[in-house]
């Protein structure tokens, strides 16, 4: 992976949906969680569609024309649109973007939305602008919580428990833009239940929410800092 991230691409993606689609089965592909800003160009590529890069990166500028894929749906971690200053950008330094190429960025995400036509659309900017590609081909979006509660009926578990732990490298005011760490404390804090985050980085204050940090400790020996946050937590609910 390039350490640059107007170099990263999205083309492993393509490459192995076009592998799962030719199985004609309902595919479904969550995103978030990428180092990729690309707004789907490699991915565009492998699909067969014809676009126009930004010189001396990988971001999307232009796509000539459109394609729709049946079967396919993707569960995005945010909410976001693609575009402005509380879109895709909002993830841009996590990523690696900092300083004036913030603002360039900033620039081809507007340009995608409109270049898409999905502006103002709900989950186009997650992962770096790959919602915005799968909504363009026709890929149908699922909310990441209505999912969740498809496969292990998450709100029943919560509803039988006292106390629900979970986690996320960062935890702030973004991680309730649609994420599912956000949504199931939402959902645990209207049950009245006890709400424990184990996290690297915190820079929410609510007194209904207990954090625990894993400090430095957490990127030197993650596993090890992970278990001594869970036993603090045990030894406050047992």
């Amino acid at each position: 992976r390039s350490s640059d991230p107007f170099k990263r691409t999205t083309r492993g993606l393509g490459i192995a949906l076009n592998k799962a689609l030719k199985t004609g089965k309902k595919v479904y592909v969550g995103l978030g969680g990428s180092a990729t800003i690309d707004m789907g160009a490699g991915f565009f590529e492998e699909m067969g569609l014809n676009i126009v890069k930004y010189d001396n990166t990988e971001i999307l500028k232009n796509i000539t024309k459109k394609k729709q894929v049946k079967k396919l749906f993707f569960i995005p971690d945010v909410n976001n649109y693609l575009e402005g200053q509380k879109g895709a950008l909002m993830y841009a330094e996590q990523k690696g973007v900092k300083g004036k190429r913030k603002g360039f960025l900033k620039e081809c995400y507007n340009r995608g939305a409109s270049v898409l036509h999905i502006s103002k659309t709900k989950y186009a900017g997650a992962a770096g602008g790959l919602g915005a590609a799968f909504t363009f081909i026709g890929a149908k979006p699922i909310r990441n919580d209505i999912f969740l509660e498809r496969l292990i009926r998450i709100k029943r578990h919560i509803d039988k428990s006292e106390n629900v732990i979970t986690c996320e490298g960062r935890f702030d005011e973004q991680s309730f833009n649609g994420k599912i760490t956000g949504n199931i404390v939402d959902y645990a804090l209207k049950k009245g239940k006890n709400v424990y985050i184990i996290t690297g980085f915190n820079n929410i204050k609510r007194k209904s929410i207990k954090f625990f940090l894993m400090g430095k400790n957490g990127l030197k020996d993650p596993k090890r800092a992970f278990r001594k946050q869970v036993k603090k937590i045990l030894q406050k609910i047992i």
